[in-house]
């Protein structure tokens, strides 16, 4: 049975020196920890070459609730970079840890009386769409990065991954992986917040389509938290000693495998999770977790701030509404290949 965690634990996370205080900037010494050297290549958006007329403001809304982030802040601050040599500005403002509603809806008011001419912002839930619409009503350009609703908003476009059929890639991985029958749970973020509620349905209708011997026996919220998700998979084994595999949709998949490794589970029940940060490297070259679909968090950050920058320069839309990156499934016989750009 699906039910909400609304309890607080207290277990010490792996990664806890990496996450931030509730609310504020990001700063210099927090660090992804993968990128080191910006590769041209790994971008889907050029910046123009066109100037412009007037300096152009840009602001960044997101999050920090796990290590996800700070390869996109990275990204958005590495564009913010470009755009400083060209008498422009990305701000890169961190508006809680935690997904609020009620705090970006803040912010998202707070940026149309600055002044900015574009925000770029992780809009994970339907309720954040009257304040995008009411940004556009004022002049500003708003390119949801990440999260987009699922209702229709006046947003210009957005910039992330499928992730239904990130989702559909995990249950296909997963039940090569189990052998196609046995029990397996899920760990999702937030229930009803985008992302993680698209990868959960995508995940549960390959399986009723493809392989219905494989029963999902629950699925809780960890928040995006490590320690939570740690928590909660040592529930799972517990309430299912036969249990053959974790599903983690969002933050703090490297939680779950710590718990598999602390049982000593790691040929029993495999771990498939999301992000390509560097505790699921670690995770998955150590063997406690099987697989991670991803794209490059770098990415996200960068190319919704060019995208937005070309648009306010040029006039010239993105070549599509949905700028969705290219998804690789991440195991230990090909993670060396792929982390090879992270480098």
């Amino acid at each position: 049975m699906e039910k909400r965690i609304g309890r607080v634990l207290a277990l010490t996370v792996l990664t806890t020196a990496l996450l931030m205080s509730a609310c504020g900037k990001s700063t210099a010494a927090e660090s992804s920890g993968i990128i080191v050297a910006a590769n041209e290549k790994r971008y889907n958006v050029q910046l123009t070459d066109a100037k412009p007329k007037k300096p152009v403001k840009i602001a960044v809304l997101a999050f920090q609730n796990n290590p996800y982030w700070l390869p996109v802040r990275d990204g958005a601050e590495y564009a913010a970079k470009k755009l400083k040599a060209r008498g422009s500005s990305a701000e890169w403002i961190v508006v809680s840890e935690n997904f609020d509603a009620s705090r970006m809806v803040a912010a998202i008011e707070t940026s149309i009386v600055k002044k900015y001419d574009g925000i770029a912002l992780v809009a994970f839930e339907d309720s954040l769409v009257p304040a995008i619409n009411k940004a556009v009503d004022a002049g500003l350009t708003v390119v949801t990065l990440d999260s987009d609703p699922d209702s229709k908003s006046k947003r210009m476009a957005f910039y992330g991954q499928d992730y239904f059929h990130s989702g559909e890639l995990s249950a296909e991985y997963l039940a090569t992986k189990i052998g196609g029958k046995g029990k397996v749970g899920i760990i999702t973020g937030v229930f009803g917040a985008t992302c993680p509620q698209q990868r959960m349905d995508g995940f549960k209708s390959w399986l009723k389509k493809n392989k219905p011997e494989i029963s999902v026996v629950g699925a809780y919220e960890n928040n995006d938290k490590a320690e939570i998700a740690y928590d909660l998979t040592k529930n799972f084994i517990t309430a299912n000693p036969d249990l053959k595999g974790i599903y983690v949709t969002a933050g703090g998949p490297f939680g779950a495998s710590r718990a598999v490794q602390e049982l000593k589970k790691e040929s029993q029940v495999a771990v498939v999770g999301h992000d390509f940060i560097e505790d699921n490297f670690i995770a998955i070259k150590d063997g406690s977790m099987s697989a991670v679909i991803g794209e490059d968090p770098f990415q996200i950050g960068y190319d919704p701030v060019i995208g937005l920058y070309n648009y306010l320069v040029t006039g010239v839309k993105p070549q599509k509404e949905h700028m969705t990156t290219n998804m690789q499934t991440m195991t230990k016989n090909n993670i060396d290949a792929l982390t090879a750009n992270f480098k």
